[in-house]
């Protein structure tokens, strides 16, 4: 995983203070949904030029590394779209939690 997704996700789910393996763990668990939505809204704010681009990249390669690149090249605030995302998701989950 990308170490500054690493560090955007261990910050906002405030994991800091467990063990290595259980911070992976719980990112393992809940990165995939994260992972999905700030693609989409990355999709969102992508011009047609950079949309297609994207396309031809993830055609050629579904590395996260590859295509976190190209996404931090293109929306330069894609950590702080991560940052929002994971923050509307543990909030989600509060509001779930607290119902």
């Amino acid at each position: 995983m990308d170490t500054s997704l690493h560090t955007i996700l261990v910050k906002a789910l405030q994991i800091s203070s467990l063990p290595e393996q259980e911070q992976q763990e719980m990112i393992a668990s809940v990165g995939g949904i994260i992972y999905q939505a700030v693609l989409l809204r990355a999709l969102e704010e992508m011009t047609e030029e950079q949309t297609t681009a994207f396309e031809k990249i993830t055609e050629e390669s579904t590395d996260p590394k590859t295509l976190f690149t190209f996404l931090r090249g293109n929306l330069p605030q894609f950590d702080q779209m991560i940052e929002e995302e994971t923050m509307k998701f543990v909030a989600e989950g509060q509001s779930l939690m607290n119902k």
